[in-house]
């Protein structure tokens, strides 16, 4: 960790690392929160922000950053504040997601069993659904017949894609 006055002073402002935020090293001559800097020093990223940092614990790992945020956003819809840990280091090399464990999603330790479970029963219902058609029909809404792919209205029932029920 760094030692220079404007760290210590940044330090005693901010005890507890903030959530969000993160060392940076900054560039000879920048301008801190506290005056100027020192090359090679670090100092806390966002001084405005005070929220004490969770405990973080890792509930899920996931290849694509489409499945982390979309993890994310379930937990988020339960009342579980979730972040994502590591997707920029796997959008920019994604070939050391290997080495780091792929992109994790977090939540606060008091959140873990409840968030576990919700992500196991989305692997559940992911695991339990049917496997694609491998027909080109789609299912009519109306009805559930199926309906040849480019064919907006339903032989069946006249139900279309259009707008509701056929003329």
């Amino acid at each position: 960790m760094p030692d220079s006055p404007a760290f210590r002073k940044v330090r005693a402002a901010f005890p507890t690392p903030c959530a969000r935020v993160s060392w940076i090293l900054i560039a000879d001559g920048a301008i801190g929160p506290f005056g100027p800097l020192t090359a090679g020093r670090c100092f806390l990223g966002d001084p405005t922000m005070t929220e004490p940092a969770p405990d973080l614990v890792n509930v899920g790992s996931f290849v694509t950053i489409n499945d982390a945020e979309f993890a994310r956003m379930l937990l988020e819809s339960e009342g579980i504040e979730a972040y994502i840990a590591d997707a920029t280091i796997v959008s920019m090399d994604w070939l050391l997601g290997n080495a780091i464990g792929w992109i994790k999603v977090q939540v606060s330790a008091a959140d873990e069993p409840r968030a576990r479970e919700i992500l196991a029963q989305w692997q559940r219902e992911l695991r339990e659904r049917p496997p694609a058609s491998e027909s080109d029909a789609i299912p009519c809404l109306e009805c559930g017949k199926e309906m040849p792919l480019g064919v907006a209205t339903c032989p069946e029932c006249g139900w279309t894609y259009l707008g509701g029920q056929g003329d």
